[in-house]
């Protein structure tokens, strides 16, 4: 869950109090979750779209545990969570970022802003849907993985039976050998001894060699996954959260996945074992058994406890780890405006501050994760006097034999030892499903791509389309509940023409070109390619067609051919160098060395104007019918502008062109005015220039 997803994640709480329950993902889309969050009015209009009577107040400390729970209240000026009742001065917080806490009325009335939103069912409201567990997706995981994990496991509890010959060889040691002098048994006894030390040496290195394969198995899997589907949700999926964020999702799969592999498959094979254990300690002596059982059934309800209030605390660790990444990534790419500001001292504080919160939180619950590890070791020692102090008095009653005694603690130590291991299985699994519910918010997010069409289409034998592009009626806006951005936008191109957007800042340029271009899906209206509706085409062929370049470079680490190609490696170096070409920058590329020439990290061993040629390079690459270009030139000079035009307009692109600057837009067929997302005028240079109207004005200012 996202810190900007609060008010989201209160909602969906609340609905499965009334027992509807909806996913966080569709909640998050009602709401009209940003980066920036969500506003109260929009929650209360969600609410009232899934049937409930919401309501908002102003209240204060007192009055508000008078309306009727549960509640979301807004808290500390930035943020919402559920309050789910008031007794005795305490009050019972659901926390998006936490889980369930109780707080007194002191922190509640500092906390508490006065804003509330009560709901009550309305006469149409349905329940429906099931709860959503975080364990669905573990469940499925190991399903995936059961043979492996199955075999594995049953290795490793394997290895424990020699623990058991250990002990019988002890008790035939003390009681036949030392006690009864029967000592011609004693080399058979070393002999077992020997044999069984090389048997679980033997057993312990193939079971290390599983552990590790199986590790690597599901990381390569899995990480793969993650990343395929990252990689095709829609952008509204991004907009939303943080690159680093993002990124160290990937780092939460390989905690689970190292916690499938070893921690889990170690906690099956100590299950197994203490079964086996009990087993053979009520061979030896049931009085003793019962007592060790005691100490095990305390040690694992203290454990169960443990993990549930663990859970709340990881999510909180989670979350501020991931304020921490995001911060430190943020600070590193805007390293040039830090210095050119002088905000180093700012910037810093401000990391300062989330790393001196997550090692609050960190100490806050090893304060917990101390005593539980400490757990086995004190009840270990619990039954080890028990157990000696019982089992003298038997063995002074003749009621049990010392060689008894002594293989009754043998196999209690390696009981105790599984014990632990199920403890430290325990400790983790908190923070795992933390990590998983992070996992899940990618795998469980809708995919909004385009659907694949009906109809076969061959990818391979290379689709070509004219160019022709009509756009008809298109809204779209960033909140369903808020007036759209966009309204009933309609644009119609021949192949080879150009129009260019034009307005002033914010007025819904670069939003047009990024819904023609299928970044952002439509709330209504069509687009059509060649007379085709995009939504019936492959996304991949749609991709292909209607290519952009934006403002935003992005060049990565590597040589210049793979920041062109983006590793396609069926790319032609022929059709790689003449789109260098035609981007003017083939010249500059073989003065650096060529296209092997390996670049630094974002083209920084590249100016502006170099690094903005190569996305255009990139996208001329890809020969597409439909170029829309969004500033893609601001960085160039305008000899260098007039060249790639040309370039452009003898290849024939159907072009649309967003850009301030009048030699960019004057020679286009149409120029299309922008104001609060609307179309105040159209037509060509000259025809606008003759009307008064916004565009003379943009143009006097340039």
């Amino acid at each position: 869950m996202e810190a900007v997803e609060c008010g989201a994640a209160s909602l969906t709480m609340v609905l499965g109090y009334f027992k509807k329950f909806v996913s966080l993902e569709e909640v998050r889309e009602k709401c009209g979750v940003n980066r920036d969050g969500s506003k109260a009015s929009n929650l209360l209009k969600a609410a009232r779209s899934y049937g409930l009577n919401a309501q908002g107040y102003r209240k204060d400390t007192e009055s508000v545990v008078d309306l009727t729970m549960p509640l979301i209240i807004h808290w500390n000026m930035n943020h919402f969570l559920v309050l789910e009742g008031c007794h005795n001065g305490k009050y019972y917080l659901n926390d998006p970022a936490g889980g369930r806490r109780t707080v007194d009325r002191d922190l509640f009335n500092r906390s508490f802003t006065g804003i509330a939103i009560a709901f009550e069912k309305k006469r149409e409201f349905q329940p429906s849907g099931s709860r959503q567990m975080t364990l669905d997706h573990f469940k499925k995981l190991l399903n995936k993985y059961k043979p492996e994990i199955a075999y594995t496991s049953f290795l490793g509890f394997m290895m424990t039976l020699p623990t058991l010959f250990t002990a019988w060889l002890a008790k035939v040691f003390l009681d036949e050998i030392w006690l009864n002098g029967r000592t011609h048994w004693l080399l058979g006894v070393l002999l077992g001894l020997l044999a069984v030390a090389g048997l679980r040496g033997l057993s312990n290195y193939i079971y290390r060699i599983l552990n590790y394969r199986l590790l690597e198995k599901i990381r390569l899997s899995e990480n793969s996954r993650l990343i395929w589907k990252t990689i095709h949700l829609p952008a509204n999926f991004f907009m939303q959260r943080y690159a680093g964020d993002v990124s160290a999702r990937v780092k939460n799969v390989d905690n689970v996945t190292a916690f499938i592999a070893i921690d889990l498959i170690n906690g099956f094979a100590a299950w197994m074992a203490i079964i086996v254990f009990i087993v053979a300690l009520f061979h030896y002596n049931r009085l003793l058994t019962f007592l060790i059982l005691t100490l095990f059934i305390i040690n694992l309800v203290i454990l169960a406890w443990n993990t549930k209030v663990q859970e709340g605390m990881n999510n909180r660790i989670s979350m501020s780890n991931m304020k921490l990444m995001g911060a430190s990534i943020s600070d590193i790419q805007l390293i040039e405006t830090i210095k050119t500001t002088s905000s180093e001292q700012a910037f810093f504080e401000k990391w300062a501050g989330y790393q001196g919160k997550l090692i609050n939180e960190k100490q806050e619950a090893s304060a917990d994760i101390q005593g539980l590890m400490n757990l086995p070791l004190l009840m270990s020692m619990l039954a080890t006097v028990a157990v000696l102090y019982t089992g003298g008095y038997l063995i002074i009653h003749g009621d049990l034999t010392v060689g008894a005694l002594v293989a009754f603690q043998s196999i209690m130590a390696s009981f105790f030892a599984s014990s632990t291991t199920l403890n430290e299985v325990g400790m983790k699994l908190p923070k795992i499903l933390a990590d998983m519910k992070r996992i899940e918010d990618i795998y469980y997010y809708p995919d909004l791509q385009s659907k694949e069409a009906s109809e076969e289409v061959d990818l391979d034998g290379g689709v070509i389309f004219e160019g022709s592009l009509k756009v008809e009626n298109l809204t779209f806006g960033f909140t369903p509940f808020e007036d759209p951005l966009i309204r009933d936008f309609s644009l119609e191109l021949k192949p080879g023409q150009r129009i260019a957007l034009v307005g002033g800042s914010g007025c819904g340029k670069s939003t047009i070109a990024k819904l023609i271009s299928g970044i952002y899906k439509p709330w209504s209206g069509e687009i059509y390619l060649d007379e085709r509706p995009v939504r019936t085409l492959p996304k991949s062929i749609v991709n292909k067609a209607i290519a952009m370049v934006d403002q935003e470079i992005v060049l990565f680490e590597g040589t210049v051919g793979e920041n062109i190609s983006l590793w396609q490696q069926d790319i032609d170096e022929v059709k790689l160098i003449q789109a260098a070409k035609n981007a003017c920058i083939h010249g500059d590329i073989i003065s650096r060395g060529g296209y092997e020439h390996r670049m630094l990290e974002e083209g920084q061993d590249f100016s502006g104007g170099q690094r903005q040629r190569m996305e255009i390079a990139r996208v001329l690459l890809q020969d597409p019918s439909v170029l829309i270009l969004d500033e893609a030139t601001s960085a160039l000079d305008p000899a260098t502008e007039l060249e790639i035009d040309k370039n452009l307009r003898r290849l024939g692109y159907t072009c649309i062109i967003v850009a301030h600057r009048l030699s960019t837009i004057r020679d286009c067929d149409e120029i299309i005015v922008l104001d609060k997302g609307k179309i105040v005028q159209r037509g060509n240079h000259d025809s606008l220039l003759e009307q008064e109207g916004l565009y003379r004005e943009l143009i006097k200012a340039m």
